[in-house]
């Protein structure tokens, strides 16, 4: 009977042992990468991606910010809009160096245009899918290309000369293929 009891005790010890290590071997620090997404020469993303788990990562991306203000002779005029996406990408790797990755990603737009004569303000939703491919030059730095099709609606509210105005829109939208640079910090 203690012979038995001796036995199943060497067998949970290794059990865990191989369990534990192999469960410890497997896990990794998650990586974060920061970089931009350029499309075309006047698109430019600032993008910040957390792995959540091996091959699933979420991405923050802002899409747009900008703040001017203008006064000449008696006129004034103010512009403010920014835009935030947040996507989820599924990566596939495809040899060494070089993966596929997609996923959804939705986004949100505002827009405020205020001048002495109108206010307009514009709310965009939209979701988009990503698909691209990615390619490691090395363990700090990766590059890859991307486009992201998207269906949008821009609502739009204004006040000229003192009348109201409401707008809605659909479309769909094809981005232009993004090239990204990033920046991997683990």
């Amino acid at each position: 009977m203690k012979k038995n009891k001796h036995i199943k005790k060497a067998f949970l010890i290794v059990v865990f042992s191989v369990f534990s290590s192999s469960l410890f071997a497997q896990y990794d620090v998650p990586t974060k990468e920061f970089g931009f997404r350029i499309v075309g020469l006047n698109s430019l993303d600032l993008v910040f991606k957390k792995e959540r788990r091996p091959e699933k990562i979420i991405r923050y991306r802002l899409t747009s910010a900008n703040i001017s203000g203008n006064s000449l002779i008696n006129k004034k005029s103010y512009l403010f809009n920014v835009g935030f996406a947040v996507g989820f990408e599924r990566r596939k790797n495809l040899m060494n160096d070089t993966y596929f990755f997609q996923g959804w990603e939705p986004r949100l737009a505002f827009n405020l245009n205020v001048n002495d004569a109108r206010t307009v303000g514009q709310i965009i939703p939209s979701i988009g899918y990503i698909i691209g491919f990615a390619h490691n030059f090395s363990d700090k730095f990766c590059m890859n290309l991307e486009i992201i099709p998207q269906i949008s609606s821009i609502i739009n509210t204004a006040k000229i000369a003192g009348v109201k105005n409401f707008n809605f829109e659909a479309k769909f939208k094809g981005s232009g293929i993004g090239v990204g640079i990033y920046y991997r910090i683990s």
